[in-house]
């Protein structure tokens, strides 16, 4: 025994898992926000109309909204570890393709993949923290995990428009999808997931 009582060790997963969840959430939302302070390079690179442009935001909340729904009834019946693993998974390709997408077309359908794989880990991420968490503790640990929303919009943009402006929008989505990559192999060397 390593002198660390049973209730201390939960309370350290539980703390863990939201700091896991924290990061891999902010690297939702720096993903999510990137893509429009990048629109003028978009523009110039893939040839995209304003039409287009309008359709990157809302071809991605279109699917992530019908995603959730269906993402947490999986989420009820499979392990929820596994799915937010899957999404990591799935997230990591879809960002990397995204930098190597060479139409407008391509684009929108790597904001619609990245819809479905990110769909698949709020459910995910609210329900394994939430039950790490005895319920007096519970808003505050679910609270904790959604400010990574705020910091996610701030970087995201801020690292989207400082990538564009420097000529490497495709590189910002290789390091988002690299980024994803190391939450996800965290999993393998954690238990905290």
């Amino acid at each position: 025994m390593n002198g660390t009582s049973p209730s201390a060790a939960r309370r350290r997963q539980a703390a863990l898992l939201v700091v896991f969840m924290w990061g891999a959430y902010f690297l939702n939302y720096c993903d999510r926000q990137a893509v429009f302070a990048m629109f003028p390079s978009l523009k110039a690179d893939l040839g995209m109309t304003d039409r287009q442009l309008g359709l990157t935001g809302a071809i991605f909340l279109w699917v992530y909204a019908f995603g959730c729904p269906i993402a947490g009834q999986i989420g009820d019946r499979f392990s929820k570890r596994r799915l937010v693993v899957l999404s990591l998974i799935t997230w990591s390709i879809v960002a990397v393709a995204t930098g190597c997408v060479g139409s407008a077309a391509g684009l929108l359908s790597m904001r619609a993949a990245m819809g479905i794989s990110e769909s698949m880990f709020m459910p995910m991420a609210i329900a394994l923290t939430a039950n790490a968490h005895p319920p007096e503790l519970r808003s505050r640990a679910i609270a904790t995990l959604t400010t990574a929303q705020i910091f996610g919009t701030v970087v995201g943009s801020w690292f989207g428009g400082w990538m564009a402006d420097h000529g490497r929008w495709r590189g910002a989505f290789f390091a988002l999808g690299e980024s994803v990559c190391s939450m996800r192999c965290l999993t393998s060397s954690s238990s905290a997931v």
